[in-house]
C-alpha cells in the first residue's frame, strides 16, 4: 500500500489585512472598518440600509468591470486562507462571517449587472460557492477535528485536500493557467485521495456515516479535478 505521510499542519495566528489588496475602482467609494481581529472592505450600498450610516455608492464608469473587480477581489481573500499544505480553518473561522457580510454587499451592488451579464452572474456563482463550500468544510473539519481516531485524520485529511482544490481556480471558475505545475499538482491531489482511501481498508469498524462522507468528499474532489485537466492548455508539435 502506498505511503501515507502525515501532513503538519501550521496555524498562523497572525491577524489579517484582507483589505491590502482591495481593487482600487476609479469613481467607487468604500471605507475601512476595522477590527480586532482583521481588517477588510465594506463595501458601501447603493440604497440606504437600516442600522448603516447613509452612504451613497458611486459606481465606476464600468459597472460591469466594477463588478467583476469586487469578485475578483474578494475571491483573492479566499485564496488567502487556501495554502500549498493545508486550509487555515484558524483565520478563515475569525472573519467568516464577516466575509459573508462582504459577499452579500456585492451581490446587492452587482445585482443589476448581473441580470443582463452571463459572464459576471457566472463569476458571482463561482464565488459565491467556493465561500458555501469552504464554510461547509469548517464545519466538517471542526466536528472530527479530534485526530487521535483514524477515521477521524482521513476525513480531516480528505476533506483539507478538497478545499486545497480551490486554489488551483480563477474566480471565474476555470483553470488558473498562469499557475506554474498545475499539472503535476492535480497529479498529486489524485494520488492523495487513492492513498487516503486505501487507509480507509485497514481501519476496522468503520462508521457507515464517515464512510459516507469520505465517498462524497472523494467523488466531488475527483470530479473537480477532471474538469481542470480537461482545461489544461496541450502543447501542440
Amino acid at each position: 500500500m502506498a505511503s501515507k505521510p502525515a501532513i503538519i499542519v501550521f496555524l498562523c495566528l497572525f491577524p489579517i489585512a484582507l483589505a491590502a489588496s482591495a481593487p482600487n475602482v476609479k469613481d467607487s467609494k468604500a471605507i475601512y472598518i476595522e477590527s480586532k481581529a482583521n481588517k477588510t472592505l465594506e463595501i458601501l450600498p447603493k440604497i440606504e440600509w437600516p442600522g448603516r450610516d447613509n452612504f451613497t455608492n458611486q459606481f465606476s464608469n464600468n459597472d460591469t468591470q466594477y463588478a467583476e473587480e469586487l469578485l475578483e477581489w474578494y475571491h483573492n481573500q479566499l485564496l488567502s486562507f487556501i495554502h500549498e499544505t493545508h486550509f487555515d480553518t484558524f483565520r478563515f473561522e475569525v472573519v467568516m462571517a464577516k466575509l459573508s457580510i462582504d459577499l452579500s454587499d456585492i451581490m446587492n451592488l452587482a445585482q443589476e449587472v448581473v441580470l443582463h451579464n452571463n459572464q459576471v452572474s457566472r463569476q458571482l456563482q463561482y464565488v459565491a460557492g467556493a465561500f458555501d463550500m469552504m464554510v461547509k468544510s469548517l464545519l466538517i473539519l471542526n466536528f472530527y477535528d479530534f485526530v487521535g481516531t483514524s477515521e477521524n485524520y482521513v476525513v480531516n485529511r480528505v476533506v483539507d485536500l478538497h478545499v486545497r482544490i480551490l486554489k488551483l481556480y480563477t474566480s471565474h471558475g476555470s483553470l488558473n493557467t498562469d499557475i506554474k505545475g498545475c499539472e503535476d499538482m492535480l497529479m498529486g491531489f489524485w494520488q492523495n485521495l487513492d492513498e487516503w482511501q486505501e487507509a480507509l481498508w485497514v481501519i476496522p469498524e468503520l462508521s457507515l456515516e464517515v464512510q459516507t462522507l469520505i465517498d462524497e468528499q472523494v467523488a466531488q474532489a475527483r470530479a473537480r479535478i477532471r474538469i481542470l485537466f480537461s482545461q489544461i492548455p496541450r502543447k501542440h508539435n
